[in-house]
């Protein structure tokens, strides 16, 4: 698992701006852990004294209303960084970091991230850049939250596909179940929602794709605007 941890640091957006003698500085005064299938890796609500780096596996973010009803902020996979903001913060936020599938990663302490920082002005803004990515990640997922209609989310969804995908072709990177997540609904009702979309014309979809058709297309630019 060492090596491990030394190839997902030496590739890393956060880390690989570092010296080989750093990242083993990182690998000493750090712990690899692992962890189950729905363990939570941080509690809800509690700042961390310690980030982590996924090693292997899936890791999920969520926020749980009080009903119960959870929206997926995102999955989180070998590489991605974890409670930096709650690194920094005096309180947490109600986000539940929780397993998908069997992971390991590597936590590493706040003293250990402010050293780092104090000695690479190129970490200071890998840093800087890791955590305005995430905020902005939790910024889409609130906009999502906040349009009433599964309809409207589907649009939103594909908006920001867009930014690396070309429509009107759509290759879905998740499945529907995950998909469903993401938008703060059901799988049934997603799925349902894009059987109306298709009987209005709006796009054609199967397992895998959605292909918007010209209607289509011209709503989700109304969506970019």
């Amino acid at each position: 698992m060492q090596k491990r941890a030394e190839e997902v640091l030496r590739y890393s957006s956060l880390f690989s701006s570092l010296d080989d003698k750093a990242r083993q500085v990182l690998l000493k005064e750090g712990r690899i852990m692992t962890h189950r299938k729905e363990e939570l890796v941080f509690e809800p609500f509690e700042p961390s004294p310690e980030m982590a780096v996924v090693l292997e596996g899936e890791i999920g973010l969520r926020h749980v209303e009080k009903g119960g009803r959870g929206l997926t902020i995102g999955r989180f996979q070998k590489g991605a960084t974890l409670a930096l903001g709650a690194l920094f913060a005096e309180s947490a936020p109600n986000l539940f970091v929780e397993v998908q599938k069997e992971s390991s990663t590597l936590r590493i302490k706040k003293a250990t991230i402010l050293a780092m920082c104090q000695n690479s002005p190129s970490f200071l803004d890998a840093l800087l850049k890791e955590i305005s990515h995430k905020t902005l990640l939790l910024s889409e997922s609130v906009k999502r939250l906040a349009l009433k209609t599964i309809r409207e989310r589907v649009f939103h969804y594909l908006s920001e596909l867009s930014r690396e995908q070309n429509p009107p072709r759509f290759h879905l990177p998740e499945t529907k179940t995950a998909i469903a997540s993401m938008l703060g609904t059901s799988r049934s009702a997603l799925t349902r929602e894009l059987a109306k979309m298709q009987n209005d014309g709006l796009l054609v979809f199967d397992r895998k794709t959605i292909v918007l058709t010209e209607k289509g297309r011209r709503r989700l630019e109304e969506e970019k605007r």
